[in-house]
């Protein structure tokens, strides 16, 4: 920690350095500068105006900004002032009992190196070395880390990095093996003309001929001088790169399942691949925003808040993770620009690994099979190697049945076990199917020669290599500009295959040339187009989904394509219009023209544009394709109210010959609305309709008359801040889809922060789920499914089901609904959160007690309309509820005593199809808390838990439990030696009559000596249970605790580092009492940052 010295002989005409920072408060307090500060700090809200300074408390010192229990406002800009550099020196700080205290020692000059490393540096995170095991049991290492740093390690030099895995391998002289073993690792090292960096990257480019996205491990460089820049990367490729369409039905939100190319599910998708489109907009994942996605199941579902129409296209663009795939890639660009023109040069290449077979080594003979193999053909290695039992995997037994050998799923350590790889082979080409899903993976179960989509193996296919050599030139100033580029591809889709004409090549151009200013007075015109060859492939598909949408297409023209266009216009010093025509050619008979007319107008205060265009030609041979738009816009930007209006018309149609048409619609769209802005005031209404025609038995007729209202508003004041949103929607021709949303917040405090409060509410209703499949259950014996009673974690769950092994010997059956058939629900949450400080009524308080309280409720709630007579059968899930409340309060008695309370409410209930589950928890606490002035404590408390379970689906799970707990805490807090001991009592109880008593005890000698901290603890503790651990009521009972005594003995010494920095070593034996062998035994070393 650095100070103010002041030394003798510095400059006193050096002047203090002014800083802002912009934070936002999570914490009572906020540091804001790692030095001394001058004692005048100012304090903003995010509209400037000055934070009331009776309200916090400034430490200069430290450079601290403290809360006086208030409320801080969502937003702070805080202003102080710096010393000179050379006015600084060290401060040494200790702590003794009941006071800090500062030893400092002055030094004049500038501040040391080391200081500024480790002031500007911030190092953060966890990590742990171990090893953990037991009798009847293995011993296995415990490894977590999760480290960040990012800073400055000179006035130039920035680092940022990042290592995380929770369970890092570890090689024999104790350190990390390769970079590979690690789930996610990234370094940058970068300087204002250079960089350095290494780890997991993403790579991404994007030009009019090459596009591609890549989820990449390996290293990169860069130079840049300004006029020239240099990158250089290296890396393999970690996953598989698969785009995937669908065609949505109206108001279809999901899921969506993800396959591969070969139509494989069962996938994983690597975190942060993704790119979802719909109709060409680019989408965000999260739950408050447009879309979610599962990445260990590959499903994807939309959020409600989108408005999905008949006919709209979602494009997924993700990476998988394959075991028979290794890819190593890499990439070089350079440029250079002067004044008027640029150019860059590029290198892409995608090449296979000879390590690629990740379980059959590629030796000489099967390099020669490779060698051999046709395009285009597999050969399947076969991939069953003998293993040793290991609860950690999926092992299989080899079974004979007459002349037919397979393999099944073995969990017996005395039989031959085998470790077996099955590799996807289609759709009835393979002969086994996936029974279940374990934590270690699925387990697969042979069904028969051909009627499967595994098969044993995996597909051998050759390495294949792709290179993409590129030039791009642009030049312009001012009036006019001109781009070329031109892209080599050089494909061999089999490396080992020597012969000449294995390799293809293909040379793709594009240009663009453009004379005028589209913004000021006179003529202005352009011109661009992109020539494809029949072989040219781009890593990832060339044409994006914006580029299909302005024609009206739904898939990627073929090969030999054409793009042209001209466009010319003339600019007014406030108008603009434009003509412009486009071509599009390619295989498949496909010749289209676009012709675009426009016109803009910019005022003062009004804005208006037109726009509309036409695609026609052919899309076959024999098919006809027409697509046109219209867009009408005008905005009024006033001071005050600002209206606007806005229409929209589309319309598609595509005639084949001799078939009536099969793709038509129709639609047009008209809004208009009113802003109001005043002040610290803001309202927004508006109205908009939707309709939608389509041909059915060769004549038009209306399929949607959608009409939508809203009205949303907001105000910021100093102790009141609130807005609101309401939103209607009606289809005259689809009465279901009626529905009205609602979001609204509002927080505030009066004046003298005695109350504070935060209420949120939102609904949204009419959000369509679309089912196919549901399970129904029938009388015991006449089903051919049985309910799954786990889940990939080994948890019981009634979500799950698999095939039984007999048929017609199950409990359920399998519906599958229309595939078209779809569902309105209503999900609604609310949040209210309540603190009162009743003692801020009197400026002096005349009693000495001050108490707090605080409340918190929030519910959720999902529900299907009219769920039991709109299905043809029972659907699964019709209502979903889950509702939370706390509640606190708290004394302050005097100087020594406090007392709290809390009270905690949850409840989750879901309504299926053939009852109702439920589970409810209620938990009281009481705590009571005395201190003195010279480190003594004493804390004791009493715990009222009750849970319950119901369920008529599942009557077996049904359950309640009544907890009490009861305990103390003693500490003792010296200047060199701290002591504490804790006990705990727990006894439990189902309905059931199962009955459980837990004991323990805790003691605990700490110390510490300058930088070393140790500890030395010792626990005994004693479970007594009397039912079945195996049953629900049981299994929740015993979660984290073991029948019996067990005594746990642990040491620990911590030395630190630097403030916030300590390397930590611990050594954790637990044993049974009267039992002579050790239960368990953990012993690591950990670094904490």
């Amino acid at each position: 920690m650095l100070h103010l010295s002041p030394a003798t002989g510095q400059d006193s005409l050096q002047v203090p350095m002014e800083l802002h920072k912009t934070v936002v408060p999570w914490k009572p307090f906020i540091k804001f500068d790692s030095v001394s500060v001058y004692p005048q700090v100012t304090v903003r809200d995010r509209k400037g105006h000055v934070w009331d300074s009776l309200s916090y408390e400034t430490d200069a010192v430290k450079a601290l900004i403290f809360w006086r229990d208030t409320a801080a406002p969502d937003t702070l800009i805080i202003t102080w002032y710096r010393y000179p550099p050379g006015w600084y020196g060290w401060q040494r700080e200790r702590k003794l009992p009941g006071r800090y205290v500062f030893s400092q020692t002055r030094r004049s000059g500038k501040q040391p190196q080391a200081g500024a490393f480790f002031d500007e540096l911030k190092v953060r995170g966890i990590w742990e070395q171990g090893m953990e095991g037991g009798n009847n049991r293995q011993a296995y290492p415990v490894n977590k880390m999760d480290l960040r740093m990012s800073g400055l390690l000179t006035d130039r030099i920035r680092v940022d990095a990042r290592i995380r895995d929770d369970n890092t391998p570890m090689g024999y002289e104790g350190i990390t093996t390769t970079f590979k073993d690690l789930n996610r690792i990234y370094m940058k090292v970068s300087a204002p003309r250079w960089y350095v960096s290494g780890g997991d990257s993403l790579w991404e480019f994007r030009s009019s001929l090459l596009h591609f996205r890549r989820d990449n491990r390996g290293i990169g460089a860069g130079y840049d001088t300004g006029r020239m820049t240099t990158e250089v990367a290296a890396a393999s490729v970690k996953g598989r790169s698969v785009r995937q369409e669908f065609v949505l039905k109206s108001s279809e939100y999901g899921p969506f399942l993800l396959r591969t190319r070969d139509g494989q599910r069962g996938i994983y998708i690597l975190h942060g691949s993704d790119k979802v489109y719909l109709n060409g907009r680019l989408l965000q994942r999260g739950t408050d925003k447009d879309y979610t996605l599962d990445y260990m199941r590959a499903r994807l579902r939309l959020n409600p808040g989108l408005t999905i129409n008949e006919g709209d296209r979602l494009t997924v663009e993700f990476q998988y993770a394959a075991l028979d795939f290794a890819r190593w890639s890499s990439w070089v660009r350079a440029s250079l620009k002067n004044e008027h023109q640029s150019w860059e040069i590029f290198s892409y290449n995608e090449t296979d690994l000879k390590t690629r077979a990740l379980i059959v080594p590629l030796d000489s003979s099967v390099i020669d099979t490779l060698s051999r193999i046709p395009e285009g053909d597999r050969i399947w290695v076969r991939t069953v190697r003998p293993a040793v039992y290991d609860p950690a995997k999926i092992l299989y037994k080899k079974v004979q049945s007459g002349n037919t050998e397979y393999f099944v799923y073995a969990t017996d350590s005395s039989e031959t076990l085998y470790e077996v790889y099955f590799g996807y082979a289609g759709t009835g080409k393979g002969d086994y199917t996936v029974e279940r899903y374990l934590a270690a993976g699925p387990v697969y179960k042979y069904v028969g020669t051909g009627q499967g989509d595994f098969r044993v193996g995996y597909p051998l296919r050759p390495p294949s290599a792709k290179r993409f050599t590129g030039l791009r030139w642009h030049a312009g100033d001012s009036l006019w500009n001109a781009g070329a580029e031109a892209v080599l591809m050089t494909m061999n889709p089999n490396r080992l295959y020597r012969a000449n004409d294995n390799r293809r090549k293909a040379l793709a151009w594009s240009w663009q040339a453009g004379y005028g200013k589209p913004y000021g007075r006179g003529w202005y015109g352009e011109t661009g187009g992109r020539i494809l060859p029949s072989y040219y492939r781009s890593p990832d598909p060339l044409h994006s989904v914006t580029a299909l949408q302005e024609w009206g297409l739904s898939q990627i023209p073929g090969e030999n394509s054409l793009f042209a266009t001209v466009s010319a216009g003339y600019g007014f010093p406030k108008h603009r219009m434009l003509i412009r025509q486009s071509w599009l050619t390619g295989a498949d008979s496909i010749k289209l023209g676009r012709i675009m007319l426009g016109y803009k107008t910019d005022s003062t205060l009004n804005r208006l544009q037109w726009e509309g265009e036409r695609v026609y030609g052919k899309t076959g041979r024999n098919s006809r394709h027409e697509y046109g738009r219209l867009r009408m816009a005008w905005h009024h930007q006033g001071k005050t109210w600002q209206p606007y209006s806005l229409l929209r018309n589309e319309k598609k149609l595509r005639r084949v010959s001799g078939l009536p048409d099969s793709t038509a619609y129709n639609r047009r769209q008209w809004e208009g609305g009113v802003k109001y802005i005043r002040k610290s005031w803001k309202i927004h209404a508006w109205i908009r309709q939707n309709l939608t025609d389509s041909i059915r038995q060769a004549h038009w007729q209306p399929v949607s008359d959608e009409r939508i209202a809203g009205w949303q508003t907001s105000y910021g004041g100093k102790n009141l801040q609130w807005q609101a949103q309401i939103r209607y929607l009606n289809d005259r021709y689809k009465p279901q889809k009626r529905r009205w949303d609602f979001l609204g917040s509002i927080s505030g405090s009066d004046r003298r922060q005695i109350h504070r409060f935060t209420v949120r509410a939102g609904q949204i209703s009419a959000r369509l789920i679309r089912n196919e499949i549901v399970f129904r259950k029938v009388p015991a014996g006449q089903g051919q499914y049985r309910w799954v009673d786990y889940n990939n974690d080994g948890v019981a769950q009634n979500d799950e089901f698999e095939p039984a092994y007999y048929s017609d010997q199950a409990d359920y059956i399998m519906v599958i609904l229309p595939s078209t058939y779809t569902l309105p629900s209503v999900e609604q949450q609310a949040m209210l959160q309540w603190r009162f400080h009743p003692g801020r009524y009197f400026r002096r308080p005349p009693l000495p007690a001050r108490w707090t309280i605080a409340l918190k409720a929030e519910m959720h709630r999902a529900a299907l309309q009219d769920a039991g007579n709109r299905l043809p059968v029972p659907f699964s899930v019709a209502q979903t509820a889950d509702d939370r409340i706390h509640y606190r309060q708290q004394w302050h008695l005097n100087n020594h005593w406090y007392a709290r309370y809390s009270l905690s409410l949850h409840q989750a209930k879901n309504l299926t199809y053939n009852g109702h589950t439920r589970r409810f928890d209620r938990r009281h606490r009481w705590e009571l808390k005395w201190r003195d002035s010279t480190g003594y404590a004493f804390v004791p408390f009493f715990e009222h838990i009750y849970t319950s379970a119901a369920s008529e689906d599942y009557p077996i799970k049904n359950f309640s439990i009544l907890n009490r707990t009861a305990g103390a805490d003693f500490l003792l807090e010296g200047k060199t030696l701290g002591w504490k001991t804790s006990f705990r009592f727990i006894r439990m109880q189902s309905d059931a009559g199962q009955y459980l008593k837990h004991w323990q005890a805790k003691g605990m000698l700490q110390g510490r000596h300058k930088n070393n901290r140790w500890s030395v603890s010792l626990q005994y503790s004693y479970c007594r249970f009397d039912g079945n651990p195996y049953s629900p009521a049981g299994y929740r009972m015993l979660e984290g605790l073991m029948p019996g005594g067990n005594l746990i003995s642990e040491w620990r010494w911590r030395k630190a580092l630097r403030p916030g920095m300590f390397l930590q070593l611990f050594y954790q034996i637990r044993r049974i009492p009267g039992s002579p062998t050790v239960q368990a035994a953990h012993i690591g070393l950990q670094a904490v940052f």
